[in-house]
Protein backbone atom coordinates (compact mmCIF):
# COMPACT_ATOMS: atom_id res chain seq x y z
CA UNK A 1 0.00 0.00 0.00
CA UNK A 2 2.82 2.43 0.52
CA UNK A 3 4.34 1.75 -2.51
CA UNK A 4 1.44 2.70 -4.63
CA UNK A 5 0.40 5.89 -2.44
CA UNK A 6 4.29 6.29 -3.29
CA UNK A 7 4.08 5.58 -6.80
CA UNK A 8 0.47 7.73 -7.18
CA UNK A 9 2.30 10.92 -5.64
CA UNK A 10 5.26 10.80 -7.45
CA UNK A 11 3.13 10.70 -10.90
CA UNK A 12 1.03 13.44 -9.74
CA UNK A 13 3.36 15.58 -9.48
CA UNK A 14 4.90 14.64 -12.63
CA UNK A 15 1.50 15.95 -14.38
CA UNK A 16 2.34 19.27 -13.44
CA UNK A 17 5.71 19.14 -15.24
CA UNK A 18 3.87 18.15 -18.84
CA UNK A 19 1.62 21.32 -18.78
CA UNK A 20 2.86 23.76 -21.74
CA UNK A 21 4.14 26.35 -19.89
CA UNK A 22 3.92 29.98 -20.71
CA UNK A 23 7.11 31.51 -22.52
CA UNK A 24 6.00 34.88 -20.74
CA UNK A 25 6.70 35.38 -17.48
CA UNK A 26 7.15 39.07 -16.53
CA UNK A 27 5.53 40.62 -19.52
CA UNK A 28 6.60 44.35 -21.11
CA UNK A 29 5.31 47.13 -19.31
CA UNK A 30 5.32 45.80 -15.76
CA UNK A 31 6.92 47.57 -12.85
CA UNK A 32 8.02 45.74 -9.51
CA UNK A 33 8.89 47.03 -6.13
CA UNK A 34 10.35 44.85 -3.34
CA UNK A 35 12.83 44.81 -0.78
CA UNK A 36 14.79 43.35 2.59
CA UNK A 37 14.42 44.79 6.45
CA UNK A 38 16.88 43.31 9.26
CA UNK A 39 17.10 44.06 12.45
CA UNK A 40 19.35 42.12 15.15
CA UNK A 41 20.56 42.61 18.08
CA UNK A 42 23.24 41.23 20.35
CA UNK A 43 24.56 41.56 23.87
CA UNK A 44 27.43 39.80 25.49
CA UNK A 45 29.18 39.44 28.48
CA UNK A 46 33.05 38.54 28.81
CA UNK A 47 35.45 37.65 31.59
CA UNK A 48 39.41 36.98 30.90
CA UNK A 49 41.12 36.29 35.01
CA UNK A 50 40.25 39.66 36.45
CA UNK A 51 38.48 41.80 33.11
CA UNK A 52 35.06 41.63 32.23
CA UNK A 53 33.44 43.15 29.53
CA UNK A 54 29.97 43.75 28.57
CA UNK A 55 29.10 44.67 24.47
CA UNK A 56 25.55 45.57 23.00
CA UNK A 57 25.42 45.68 19.13
CA UNK A 58 22.19 46.77 17.43
CA UNK A 59 22.26 46.07 13.40
CA UNK A 60 19.92 47.24 11.16
CA UNK A 61 19.22 46.73 7.29
CA UNK A 62 17.12 48.60 4.71
CA UNK A 63 16.83 48.13 1.11
CA UNK A 64 14.37 49.14 -1.06
CA UNK A 65 14.42 48.20 -4.99
CA UNK A 66 12.34 49.10 -7.84
CA UNK A 67 12.30 46.82 -11.10
CA UNK A 68 10.77 48.08 -14.39
CA UNK A 69 10.25 45.48 -17.50
CA UNK A 70 11.27 47.04 -20.61
CA UNK A 71 10.61 43.76 -22.61
CA UNK A 72 9.26 40.16 -22.29
CA UNK A 73 11.20 38.33 -19.40
CA UNK A 74 13.85 41.24 -19.16
CA UNK A 75 13.86 43.36 -16.32
CA UNK A 76 15.81 46.55 -14.63
CA UNK A 77 16.50 47.66 -11.58
CA UNK A 78 17.61 50.07 -9.02
CA UNK A 79 18.14 49.52 -5.18
CA UNK A 80 19.30 51.17 -2.42
CA UNK A 81 20.86 49.68 0.85
CA UNK A 82 21.20 51.54 4.23
CA UNK A 83 23.37 49.29 7.04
Amino acid sequence: MKRLLFLAAILLSQLSYAQEKSKIFIGKGRWGLGGHFSFSSLKSKTSYYEFATDSDAINLEVSPNLTYSFSDNWLVGVGLRYT
